[in-house]
């Protein structure tokens, strides 16, 4: 596992209940979320092979509201071209006390199907669009790689 999703893992609690993986692709988180003890879901337009794993669209996610005890973007939110509406979205199907974790890059080249590239200004002001709560804002810089920002939130 890359040293930013380590990072990403190691701010999510251990717990128990649903977590969904926004945009997951691969599915590269769900064995580290199920040793912390939560049920892996993968969403994602076009997620890799695997059990739970659900095609759909972050702007309109295809779950009930407050289904889930956590929810992770990492390495998505820069890929989904209304990210206001997605993380609207990732509130809406949290339970209520929830957290949403999101990990996006700063200075990395285009990659696919990027959109956007996230300042601490710019992240703080679609999480409050969002009505979002920001609980923590980081900035950890890796000797090899990119700088990325890294932040957890809860619901409202």
């Amino acid at each position: 596992m890359s040293s930013d999703k380590r990072y990403v893992i190691a701010k999510v609690p251990p717990g128990e209940g649903l977590a969904l993986d926004l945009g997951g692709g691969r599915g590269e988180l769900r064995t580290p979320l199920e040793r912390l003890g939560y049920r892996y879901v993968n969403v994602d337009l076009a997620p890799g092979a695997g059990r739970d794993a659900v095609v759909g669209d972050a702007h309109g996610l295809p779950f009930g509201s407050d289904m889930f005890d956590i929810v992770i973007s990492s390495d998505s939110l820069e890929h989904f071209t209304q990210p206001i509406v997605a993380l609207s979205e990732a509130r809406r199907v949290l339970k209520p006390n929830g957290s949403l974790i999101v990990w996006v890059p700063f200075m990395h080249p285009f990659h696919g199907n990027d959109y956007y590239r996230y300042t601490p200004l710019g992240l703080r002001y679609v999480l409050r669009e969002a009505e979002l709560e920001l609980v923590s804002l980081e900035a950890p810089l890796w000797v090899f790689s990119v700088v990325a920002q890294a932040l957890v939130v809860q619901t409202l």
